[in-house]
């Protein structure tokens, strides 16, 4: 860590650290953090760093019992303590998360699962750490266009060069100020655009808050985002056992890719800085009329020299016992790359799909997919094909759920949830983060329902694993099965051992087998595992 803040050369760090203090009873292990704690201030002194300390939140009343909670955050308050003596006696600036995120612990409001913030969580918490810093409100502008796209009204803003397009119009735009916020209203459907990049489209007037000077609020935060993801990728990147450690001899020539991503790193830090100059942008409006047609660009291009696939010949070289009969499902375009398939109760395929894999490419996002496959006229093959989520990074196992679907993508285990039925994921919860990386081929995969409600998933031998939880830090380090229960947000270790585990079941015993794809090729026998209600239910 203390060589990343060295080649990042930053100039404020935030320090938001201690809140597994919660969990930590122990006084050497609290000597511990606060030892460590210090020698990381020792190292930012020694750079000249800005430094703003943040003392650990609140946890709330979630997944436990009301004394494991107080004693929880007696903790916590304790933690909170030793670093705001530390900025006081050091001049450090202080922001008391312990005292102005979570006021009322026993109400779940902030967090999804006790110690983890939701979405009203991390606002409320810019909100404080904003309002403790000496940041002046720049003043507001606006501007309204009529239903042909002429200018009714504008404020705190310059606009020049209007005139009309094929689709709609067209103008120049700067703001009186570099980081006003704005409205810009359109009284009709249209799409709106900044320097060419469509920013928002929709129907009937709508309101947009934007960053002033040509609108680049959008613009930035994208930046940022970019950039950020860039620096995590070579932070930690998939594949670490042959980039850095012991496997590097096999392909060692992955290494270099790192430097490229610290190079795009220090692009988008330069072009986050071109987007805070202030500078005139081009914005244009499209005027939407309900008979156009909408853009569909696909996602990549199959290199033409690929030939394609003979499905007859294909199905003739397939040896199928009597009885059983083989046909083709599903296929390019309809799908591609799949990984990982699960069915639903409505007798539909739930399939990840992976473009990315092994591992990212330097200058290409990952938008992996999950996609529905139904069959609705009932002839074996899929005739409709819907993208139920996209934007992921190497989802291993997807499994469908009333509601949406749990999803395994690289080091998460995420639930995509689809809120208003339309089989498209409407918000994505990371449920669990930490799973480790160093082999792609081996992280966490394959997920499948135990008969007593537990859903288990998998890693393989190079994946070292640490997750916190609201209920401790978990750990497994090698190959072993995951089991979490939904209710609870609970997250245990079923089983250890194997090399490659690549799938597990169960039978209707309780007995669990699974497939392991090196040294112990074949299917292994685990052990017999049998809840207390199972249990019973056998006796009986």
């Amino acid at each position: 860590m203390s060589q990343h803040i060295i080649d990042a050369k930053p100039t404020v760090l935030i320090i938001g650290y201690g809140s597994e203090n919660a969990f930590n009873r122990d006084p050497e292990k609290m000597q511990l953090f606060e030892s460590g704690y210090q020698r990381l201030l020792t190292l930012t002194d020694s750079l000249q760093l800005n430094v703003v300390l943040l003392a650990p939140p609140k946890q709330e009343l979630v997944h436990t019992d009301k004394e494991t909670l107080s004693k929880r955050n007696e903790q916590l308050e304790k933690t909170r303590d030793f670093i705001r003596e530390i900025a006081w006696k050091q001049k450090r600036q202080f922001i008391d998360l312990f005292d102005l995120l979570v006021t009322e612990p026993e109400k779940q409001q902030y967090t999804s699962d006790g110690i983890q913030l939701n979405a009203l969580g991390y606002q409320k918490m810019s909100d404080r750490i904003l309002a403790s810093f000496d940041l002046q409100k720049p003043a507001d502008f606006s501007v309204e266009l009529d239903s042909n796209g002429l200018i009714k009204a504008s404020s705190q803003v310059t606009i020049t060069g209007w005139k009309s397009t094929v689709r709609g119009v067209q103008f120049s735009l700067s703001t009186h100020g570099l980081s006003s916020l704005g409205q810009f209203k359109i009284n009709a459907p249209a799409a709106l655009y900044v320097d060419g990049v469509l920013l928002t489209k929709g129907e009937g007037p709508f309101p947009i808050s934007l960053v002033t000077d040509s609108i680049q609020r959008v613009k930035l935060e994208q930046e940022i985002s970019l950039k950020n993801r860039l620096y995590r990728y070579r932070l930690r990147p998939l594949n670490e056992a042959y980039i850095y450690l012991f496997r590097r001899h096999e392909m060692g020539h992955l290494a270099y890719e790192m430097d490229e991503f610290q190079q795009l790193v220090q692009e988008g830090e330069s072009n986050i800085s071109d987007l805070l100059a202030p500078i005139q942008h081009r914005i244009e409006v499209e005027l939407i009329q309900p008979w156009h047609p909408p853009k569909n660009y696909p996602e990549d291009e199959v290199p033409a020299f690929i030939p394609g696939p003979n499905i007859v010949e294909e199905l003739k070289s397939f040896k199928v016992p009597e009885g059983f009969e083989i046909n083709l499902f599903a296929a390019d375009p309809m799908i591609a790359n799949p990984i990982n398939m699960n069915w639903d109760t409505r007798g539909r395929a739930w399939v990840a799909t992976s473009s990315t894999y092994p591992h990212i490419v330097p200058g290409r996002e990952p938008n992996d997919r999950i996609v529905i496959l139904e069959d609705t006229n009932g002839d074996g093959q899929a005739d409709k094909s819907i993208v139920f989520a996209e934007g992921l990074f190497v989802p291993h196992s997807v499994m469908p759920v009333p509601g949406g679907a749990y999803v395994t993508a690289t080091t998460q285990f995420l639930f995509l949830a689809d809120t208003n039925g339309d089989d498209i994921a409407d918000t994505r919860q990371i449920v669990f983060d930490g799973f480790g990386n160093a082999d792609v081929h081996h992280m966490i995969h394959g997920l499948r329902w135990a008969p007593w409600g537990d859903l288990f998933f998998t890693q393989s031998i190079y994946i070292n694993t640490f997750v916190e939880t609201p209920y401790g830090q978990r750990r497994l380090n090698g190959s072993g099965t995951w089991s979490f229960r939904p209710e609870t947000g609970r997250l245990e270790i079923f089983s250890r051992g194997l090399i490659n585990p690549w799938g597990q079941a169960l039978d209707e015993w309780g007995q669990s087998f699974a497939t392991d794809g090196a040294g112990g090729s074949g299917i292994n026998y685990l052990f017999l595992n049998l809840p207390m209600p199972l249990r019973s239910e056998q006796i009986a």
